[in-house]
């Protein structure tokens, strides 16, 4: 494994920086909107922190709002009648609605979510925790579906 390390550590540093030219920035700490009172939409807690060794790298879930299967319109849009993307990670060490005033989170994470994502539902995408409190999104590449 070391031996093999060497010939692909330049490959990871070259991925690594193209990563961060697509990432786009959320705050994960926002509360949720009045209105979005729905089952599950609240976090644990933190549970990974700044610096801490998962908030290196980690999976988020983004999903589009679902305006098209006939839920109430306070749930789709809140009741400022924004619609907003639900992203979270897979332990709900946050849950977070972001509107458009997340810019460009907003639009790059919602088209990518609608033209590549499950169903253009919702899709995953790799992340990380910096050290300013913001969890970075790499959304150049989504990845494969989750379980959860």
């Amino acid at each position: 494994q070391k031996g093999h390390w060497k010939t692909h550590k330049p490959q990871c540093r070259q991925a690594s920086g193209k990563a961060k030219t697509t990432e786009v920035a959320i705050d994960p700490s926002r509360p949720k909107p009045e209105g979005f009172d729905l089952v599950g939409a609240s976090s644990r807690g933190p549970a990974i922190a700044p610096g801490s060794r998962g908030a290196s790298g980690f999976t988020v879930k983004v999903q589009v709002p679902l305006s098209h299967v006939g839920l109430p319109d306070f749930m789709v849009h809140g009741v400022d009648g924004g619609a907003r993307l639900r992203i979270y990670d897979s332990k709900r060490s946050f849950d977070v609605f972001v509107g458009p005033d997340q810019e460009p989170a907003f639009t790059t994470l919602g088209m990518k979510v609608r033209e590549g994502g499950v169903n253009g539902c919702k899709a995953y995408f790799n992340a990380r925790l910096a050290e300013d409190g913001l969890v970075y999104i790499n959304s150049a590449k989504l990845l494969p579906p989750e379980a959860w």
